[in-house]
C-alpha cells in the first residue's frame, strides 16, 4: 500500500468506533511465500469481521527479515502515530538466526547518526547505477554462500543478544502501555534458535 506494507490501504488515523490491531513481525507475519489473504493478520481480520462486522481493522505491518530491535524502532517511528488499540509483536527468529559484524542496535544508531545519513544518501544514489546493484547482489550471495555457514569462520554475533530480545520486548510493552495500547507477544521460530529464552 502507500505506506509500503502488505495490507489494504489505511489512513494514519483510525475510524471512530473502530478497534485497530497492528500486527508487527518478520516474514511469518508478512506471509512470506503465501498469498496475502492467507497471512495470519488477514485470517484474523476475517474471523473478527464474522463476529463483529466493521468493528475491527487489522493491519499487517510485517517486514521480512526484521528483528525485535527493528520492531521496537518501528513502534517509535510509525506505529504510535497509527493509533492502534492492540499490537501483536512477533519477532525473535531473526534476532538469533543470522549473524553479522554489527548488531541491529549498533546499525540503527549508525543509520541515525550524521555519518550514517551521509552513507545512506550515497548508497541511495549508487542504487541507481546498475553495475553497483549487480556488484552488491554478488557480494550478498558470496557472503551468504561462503561466509554465513554457521561454522567457526562465521563473522559476527547474532543480530540481537538474548538480553536484547528481552529488553526490546519489555521496552515495546512499556512504550505501548504508556500510550494505552495493549500488546501480545507471538513467536513461531521455524529455525529452532534460542530466541525463546529471551522471549
Amino acid at each position: 500500500n502507500h505506506h509500503g506494507y502488505r495490507t489494504a490501504q489505511f489512513s494514519d488515523r483510525k475510524r471512530p468506533g473502530t478497534l485497530r490491531i497492528i500486527c508487527l513481525g518478520d516474514s511469518s507475519t508478512f506471509g512470506f511465500n503465501i498469498e496475502e489473504s492467507d497471512a495470519y493478520p488477514a485470517v484474523l481480520s476475517r474471523l473478527l469481521d464474522q463476529r463483529a462486522p466493521g468493528r475491527f481493522e487489522v493491519l499487517n505491518l510485517g517486514v521480512p527479515g526484521y528483528s525485535s530491535r527493528q520492531g521496537l524502532e518501528l513502534i517509535r517511528l510509525k506505529v504510535l502515530g497509527f493509533q492502534p488499540d492492540l499490537v501483536t509483536f512477533a519477532y525473535g527468529t531473526n534476532d538469533r538466526a543470522w549473524k553479522r559484524a554489527l548488531s541491529d542496535d549498533a546499525l540503527i544508531r549508525l543509520n541515525q547518526s550524521a555519518a550514517g545519513g551521509a552513507i545512506i544518501t550515497v548508497r541511495t544514489g549508487l542504487d541507481h547505477v546498475y553495475a553497483y546493484r549487480l556488484l552488491r547482489r554478488a557480494m550478498q550471495w558470496i557472503t551468504y554462500r561462503f561466509l554465513d555457514t554457521g561454522e567457526a569462520g562465521n563473522p559476527g554475533d547474532p543480530r540481537v543478544s538474548l538480553d536484547g530480545t528481552r529488553n526490546n520486548i519489555a521496552d515495546a510493552h512499556r512504550l505501548l502501555a504508556a500510550n494505552g495500547i495493549g500488546m501480545i507477544v507471538l513467536n513461531n521460530d521455524f529455525f529452532g534458535t534460542d530466541a525463546r529464552e529471551g522471549i
